[in-house]
């Protein structure tokens, strides 16, 4: 628990401590969550384009015939996996949170332990994650400045809901505006790794696939190669998009963690007494 007397200089040097201290057991929780997604993704999106009903494009090169059902199927699979990429992500944030805390103040915290306790927080995490990603994403289409501001007045929902429970967007409301600066600044700092990550990932996706096609399907006759896909989900960025996401995306993403939840902390402390042990204490009463 960082005192707000230390300010943002105990904030940073905290986060570095809790990530010497929990590096090993968020790296397999952090990168158990991140990967099945995805490879379950691309498992069963290459299988199915393959099946001849879901052939985007038939015919011949000069006469191309496009299948909408099969694009509407396609575009449903997509967004499925994105559902199913955030409901991973909710119990990886619980689990997360659950090790840190309690490694804080030399307790165990086993990774069975630690999954548990995110699934029983699944629920609730994932559904305040989704109200916030729709929120920002409206704001954002709005104009920008409204998005960033719904993207960080909703910042501390996520370690609200698995502590404290009730209604986490109010309460991560209030206590943005409470504490505008500190936790703006906080905040900034830590959606700042995982931007960092996304630029680093479209620079790959855009390097590694120019030009890439994927091959055509074996059971329609005449059926051209698809169209390059190098513009969204080339082979290359398949295939070098989960190395980086593991180099240098899950190291930025424990530390985001660490500082999201470094903040809720304080600044919840400046309202309430509190100490690491309160938490562990409400994680462990809460069942759901």
């Amino acid at each position: 628990m960082t005192p707000p007397e230390q300010g943002f200089a105990g904030w940073w040097a905290r986060i570095w401590r809790t990530f010497a201290r929990s590096w090993k057991s968020l790296l397999l929780i952090v990168g158990l969550v991140s990967v099945v997604p995805p490879v379950m993704g691309v498992l069963v999106l290459f299988l199915v384009m393959r099946l001849p009903s879901m052939a985007l494009l038939t015919g011949t090169q000069a006469q191309p015939h496009f299948h909408l059902r099969a694009f509407v199927w396609l575009i449903g699979m997509v967004l499925a996996f994105q559902l199913m990429a955030v409901y991973f992500s909710a119990i990886g944030w619980g689990a997360a949170f659950w090790t840190i805390t309690r490694q804080a103040i030399g307790m165990p915290a086993p990774l069975g332990g630690a999954l548990r306790f995110g699934l029983r927080r699944s629920g609730s995490v994932w559904g305040w994650q989704l109200l916030t990603l729709v929120i920002s994403a409206a704001g954002g289409v709005c104009c920008y400045l409204p998005g960033l501001y719904l993207a960080a007045a909703s910042s501390l929902i996520v370690p609200i809901a698995v502590f404290e429970g009730g209604n986490a967007m109010s309460a991560s409301f209030r206590t943005f505006h409470r504490n505008f600066g500190p936790v703006l600044g906080r905040i900034a700092l830590a959606m700042a790794a995982n931007f960092a990550v996304g630029i680093i990932l479209l620079v790959i996706n855009f390097a590694a696939n120019r030009g890439v096609t994927l091959p055509a399907n074996p059971s329609v006759s005449n059926a051209p190669a698809m169209p390059s896909l190098s513009d969204s989900f080339g082979i290359g960025y398949l295939i070098t998009a989960p190395l980086v996401a593991f180099v240098v995306g899950i190291p930025l993403q424990i530390l985001g963690m660490i500082g999201i939840l470094l903040t809720y902390a304080e600044m919840r402390a400046r309202a309430v007494r509190l100490t690491t042990a309160h938490l562990v204490v409400e994680a462990d009463a809460r069942r759901g």
